[in-house]
């Protein structure tokens, strides 16, 4: 099931995967210990908070929430329990806060996008950690970048 481009409002419910077990394909907002690989939710009217959840679905491979109006900070835990993810697209939102060093967990990842967000401070120098990095997008913050140090 794949809910993105649509005119969804309002924001996720933070306890939406309890009905959910199941599930192994949905686009839509079960959250939390599930065999969930992908995760769609682009292109529509959400708002609040992108519920912590989601970003403990150790199974999980892709998570595209772009063109929403989500609000909040990465979660402190960020990448921590995303051990198969490869592709993290959060771009043009309202999403605030650091990016983590944490994210650099998330070895697999392939592509990040996190362009026309609020967040601010240092790009991580861990992302030089991502191995298999190709493409990563962070236009249109107030980032700035780390001094290394010998």
């Amino acid at each position: 099931m794949d809910l993105g481009e649509n005119k969804l409002t309002g924001n996720l419910p933070a306890d939406i995967h309890y009905n959910l077990l199941v599930l192994e394909k949905l686009s839509f907002g079960e959250i939390g210990n599930l065999n969930l690989e992908s995760l769609f939710l682009d292109i529509n009217f959400l708002s609040g908070l992108i519920p912590f959840g989601i970003f403990n679905i150790s199974m999980i491979v892709e998570i595209v929430l772009s063109s929403n109006h989500f609000s909040s900070n990465l979660p402190s835990s960020m990448g921590i329990w995303l051990p198969n993810l490869q592709k993290l697209i959060i771009d043009n939102n309202k999403l605030s806060g650091s990016i983590l060093n944490s994210i650099s967990n998330a070895s697999k990842l392939t592509i990040i996008g996190m362009s026309k967000n609020s967040f601010i401070g240092s790009i991580p120098n861990t992302l030089s950690n991502l191995r298999d990095l190709q493409w990563l997008v962070l236009r249109g913050n107030n980032l700035t970048r780390e001094v290394s140090t010998p």
